[in-house]
Protein backbone atom coordinates (compact mmCIF):
# COMPACT_ATOMS: atom_id res chain seq x y z
CA UNK A 1 0.00 0.00 0.00
CA UNK A 2 1.12 3.55 -0.73
CA UNK A 3 0.90 4.75 2.88
CA UNK A 4 3.05 1.91 4.22
CA UNK A 5 5.70 2.60 1.57
CA UNK A 6 5.69 6.27 2.53
CA UNK A 7 6.10 5.36 6.21
CA UNK A 8 8.96 3.00 5.37
CA UNK A 9 10.63 5.87 3.52
CA UNK A 10 10.07 8.15 6.53
CA UNK A 11 7.58 10.31 4.65
CA UNK A 12 4.86 10.52 7.28
CA UNK A 13 3.26 13.55 5.68
CA UNK A 14 2.55 11.62 2.49
CA UNK A 15 1.30 8.60 4.46
CA UNK A 16 -1.14 10.76 6.38
CA UNK A 17 -2.46 12.29 3.17
CA UNK A 18 -2.95 8.83 1.65
CA UNK A 19 -4.88 7.67 4.72
CA UNK A 20 -6.98 10.84 4.81
CA UNK A 21 -7.89 10.43 1.14
CA UNK A 22 -8.78 6.76 1.72
CA UNK A 23 -10.99 7.76 4.66
CA UNK A 24 -12.80 10.29 2.49
CA UNK A 25 -13.18 7.83 -0.39
CA UNK A 26 -14.24 4.87 1.78
CA UNK A 27 -15.89 6.26 4.93
CA UNK A 28 -17.49 2.90 5.72
CA UNK A 29 -14.13 1.13 6.16
CA UNK A 30 -12.75 1.15 9.69
CA UNK A 31 -9.28 0.01 8.68
CA UNK A 32 -8.19 3.39 7.29
CA UNK A 33 -8.99 5.46 10.39
CA UNK A 34 -7.38 2.77 12.55
CA UNK A 35 -4.26 2.82 10.38
CA UNK A 36 -4.06 6.61 10.55
CA UNK A 37 -4.42 6.64 14.33
CA UNK A 38 -1.73 3.94 14.60
CA UNK A 39 0.53 6.03 12.39
CA UNK A 40 -0.07 9.06 14.62
CA UNK A 41 0.74 7.04 17.74
CA UNK A 42 3.90 5.68 16.10
CA UNK A 43 4.93 9.21 15.13
CA UNK A 44 4.39 10.43 18.67
CA UNK A 45 6.49 7.60 20.07
CA UNK A 46 9.20 8.23 17.49
CA UNK A 47 9.19 11.93 18.35
CA UNK A 48 9.40 11.18 22.06
CA UNK A 49 12.36 8.84 21.57
CA UNK A 50 14.06 11.35 19.26
CA UNK A 51 13.66 14.07 21.88
CA UNK A 52 15.09 11.79 24.57
CA UNK A 53 18.00 11.01 22.24
CA UNK A 54 18.49 14.72 21.55
CA UNK A 55 17.57 14.40 17.87
CA UNK A 56 15.72 17.69 18.02
CA UNK A 57 15.16 17.95 14.28
CA UNK A 58 13.39 14.59 14.01
CA UNK A 59 11.40 15.20 17.19
CA UNK A 60 10.39 18.65 15.98
CA UNK A 61 9.28 17.29 12.62
CA UNK A 62 7.17 14.56 14.24
CA UNK A 63 5.52 16.95 16.69
CA UNK A 64 4.98 19.62 14.03
CA UNK A 65 3.22 17.21 11.68
CA UNK A 66 1.14 15.74 14.51
CA UNK A 67 0.14 19.23 15.61
CA UNK A 68 -0.89 20.10 12.06
CA UNK A 69 -3.02 16.95 11.85
CA UNK A 70 -4.25 17.07 15.45
CA UNK A 71 -7.79 18.30 14.64
CA UNK A 72 -8.32 15.49 12.13
CA UNK A 73 -6.80 12.86 14.42
CA UNK A 74 -8.95 13.87 17.39
CA UNK A 75 -12.07 13.59 15.23
CA UNK A 76 -11.11 9.97 14.63
CA UNK A 77 -10.07 9.29 18.22
CA UNK A 78 -10.81 11.92 20.88
CA UNK A 79 -8.86 9.90 23.47
CA UNK A 80 -5.37 10.27 21.98
CA UNK A 81 -2.66 9.80 24.62
CA UNK A 82 -1.10 13.16 23.74
CA UNK A 83 -2.54 16.65 23.71
CA UNK A 84 -2.18 19.68 21.50
CA UNK A 85 -0.38 21.40 24.38
CA UNK A 86 2.13 18.56 24.76
CA UNK A 87 2.92 18.74 21.04
CA UNK A 88 3.37 22.51 21.26
CA UNK A 89 5.68 22.06 24.26
CA UNK A 90 7.69 19.42 22.39
CA UNK A 91 8.14 21.77 19.45
CA UNK A 92 9.13 24.57 21.83
CA UNK A 93 11.76 22.32 23.48
CA UNK A 94 13.19 21.33 20.10
CA UNK A 95 13.26 24.95 18.91
CA UNK A 96 15.00 26.11 22.09
CA UNK A 97 17.65 23.41 21.91
CA UNK A 98 18.42 24.02 18.23
CA UNK A 99 18.62 27.79 18.71
CA UNK A 100 21.00 27.21 21.61
CA UNK A 101 23.15 24.77 19.63
CA UNK A 102 23.26 27.14 16.68
CA UNK A 103 24.30 30.05 18.90
CA UNK A 104 27.10 27.99 20.42
CA UNK A 105 28.43 27.17 16.95
CA UNK A 106 27.99 30.78 15.84
CA UNK A 107 29.90 32.15 18.83
CA UNK A 108 32.70 29.67 18.22
CA UNK A 109 32.97 30.95 14.65
CA UNK A 110 31.51 27.82 13.06
CA UNK A 111 29.15 29.76 10.81
CA UNK A 112 28.43 26.91 8.38
CA UNK A 113 27.44 24.63 11.25
CA UNK A 114 25.25 27.32 12.84
CA UNK A 115 23.53 27.91 9.50
CA UNK A 116 22.96 24.18 9.04
CA UNK A 117 21.45 23.80 12.52
CA UNK A 118 19.15 26.78 12.04
CA UNK A 119 18.08 25.63 8.58
CA UNK A 120 17.13 22.28 10.11
CA UNK A 121 15.00 24.13 12.65
CA UNK A 122 13.07 25.74 9.78
CA UNK A 123 11.94 22.25 8.70
CA UNK A 124 9.46 22.26 11.58
CA UNK A 125 9.31 25.98 12.36
CA UNK A 126 9.15 27.48 8.85
CA UNK A 127 7.72 30.85 9.88
CA UNK A 128 10.42 31.67 12.43
CA UNK A 129 11.49 35.14 11.29
CA UNK A 130 14.20 35.44 13.96
CA UNK A 131 15.95 32.31 12.74
CA UNK A 132 15.63 33.36 9.10
CA UNK A 133 17.31 36.65 10.03
CA UNK A 134 20.05 34.82 11.97
CA UNK A 135 20.69 32.59 8.94
CA UNK A 136 20.86 35.60 6.62
CA UNK A 137 23.28 37.39 8.97
CA UNK A 138 25.51 34.33 9.32
CA UNK A 139 25.55 33.82 5.53
CA UNK A 140 26.47 37.47 5.03
CA UNK A 141 29.31 37.15 7.55
CA UNK A 142 30.50 33.98 5.83
CA UNK A 143 30.59 35.83 2.48
CA UNK A 144 32.64 38.64 4.04
CA UNK A 145 35.09 36.16 5.56
CA UNK A 146 35.52 34.37 2.24
CA UNK A 147 36.03 37.69 0.46
CA UNK A 148 38.66 38.72 3.02
CA UNK A 149 40.42 35.35 2.68
CA UNK A 150 40.44 35.71 -1.10
CA UNK A 151 41.92 39.20 -0.86
CA UNK A 152 44.53 38.02 1.64
CA UNK A 153 45.56 35.19 -0.69
CA UNK A 154 45.97 37.46 -3.73
CA UNK A 155 47.95 40.23 -2.02
CA UNK A 156 51.72 39.78 -1.90
CA UNK A 157 53.15 39.10 1.51
CA UNK A 158 55.17 41.99 3.05
CA UNK A 159 57.70 39.43 4.29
Amino acid sequence: MQAKEAISAGNYSEAIEVYKEAIRAYPERDSFPEALIKTGLDMHERGKKALEGEDFVLAGKMYFLLLKEYPFLTKLDPSLPFSKKSLENGIKDCRTQLIRKGLIEYREGNLKEAISIWENLLQFDPTNAEIRKAIDNAKEQLKKIKKMEKIAMTEPSPF
